[in-house]
């Protein structure tokens, strides 16, 4: 009688975990997808001193020789629309062509940033 009901419980244990990890496969496997082609490091093609983090989540950094500064991002089609913790808004049109991403200014100043490796 007893050991019908552990199989029973076993059963429903081991349901309930390969529901889990369905969940969490499932999971990455989405997180992997929506990974923005932003990710990661961009050089300053022309000032080497300068470049851009972005991480997932909407989430980089602005640097410059040693300063360092936070920003949220957010894209919309060929449009990069950065706010930094003091909400200033810097809003660009961008582009990716291999491992170069282009950023062009409304002013029409462009700048070429290289990934890094």
């Amino acid at each position: 009688m007893y050991g019908d009901e552990n199989k029973g419980i076993k059963k429903k244990i081991l349901i309930g975990v390969g529901a889990v990890l369905i969940v969490a496969i499932i999971v990455v496997v989405i997180l992997m997808l929506t990974k923005s082609k932003l990710t990661g490091t961009w050089i300053n093609q022309l000032n080497r001193n300068s470049s851009y983090e972005f991480s997932s989540g909407g989430k980089g950094a602005y640097i410059y020789l040693n300063t360092r500064n936070e920003f949220k991002y957010e894209t919309d089609g060929d449009k990069l629309i950065i706010t930094y913790s003091n909400d200033s808004v810097y809003e660009f049109t961008y582009k990716l062509n291999n491992n170069k991403l282009i950023l062009k200014q409304s002013s029409g100043n462009t700048s070429i940033f290289v990934k890094k490796k």
